[in-house]
């Protein structure tokens, strides 16, 4: 049976903090492209999918890469589990700086932006006047920063969530049995 690479735990971190920063840059862009090119509010929608997908892509790429540069080319689930929870926690908390950064000082309209897409595509859609009231009271409430601290921690919960279940499954690989 072969020996297993070791990689100290701060080596470990220092790359997945690293990769974090590169994965950070994805939802980045999709905001500043979001903001120059002020697209519709479906748009909008499929941009922010967009971005999830890509982000998730590039933090298994990214572990793998790290898998086979530096493990031999295998890493068990514990440490696939622990390497891609890291890279989401720092892309997670950059990206969220970020967009308290882009919402309260680049674009502080961004919330009554945002109220009036969404009142026009609901009003286009023919949903009743109390659901679209409902739903910009909502909008409105992330004007207030402790809102947008709840609704930045949610995010980050959801997606690391997602990391923690499925990334690790396609990053660890085991030595061969044989």
């Amino acid at each position: 049976m072969e020996e297993e690479v070791k990689v100290s735990t701060s080596e470990m971190l220092k790359s997945a903090s690293m990769n974090g920063v590169y994965v950070s840059l994805v939802p980045i862009v999709i905001a500043v492209l979001i903001f120059v090119m002020n697209p519709s509010f479906i748009m909008m929608g499929v941009l922010g999918i967009l971005s999830f997908i890509l982000t998730y892509i590039l933090v298994v790429v990214l572990s793998i890469k790290y898998r086979k540069e530096k493990l031999d080319n295998r890493m068990k689930y514990a440490d696939a589990l622990v390497y891609t929870l890291v890279v989401g926690l720092v892309a997670s908390i950059i990206s969220s700086v970020f967009s308290a950064f882009y919402q309260y000082v680049i674009d502080p309209s961004y919330i009554d932006n945002m109220a009036v897409r969404m009142q026009n595509f609901m009003e286009a859609q023919n949903v009743p006047q109390a659901q679209v009231d409902e739903a910009i009271d909502e909008i409105m409430k992330a004007k207030e920063v402790g809102a947008f601290l709840v609704s930045q921690l949610k995010s980050i919960l959801i997606f690391n969530l997602l990391i923690i279940l499925f990334a690790p499954l396609f990053v660890k690989k085991s030595a061969p049995v044989f």
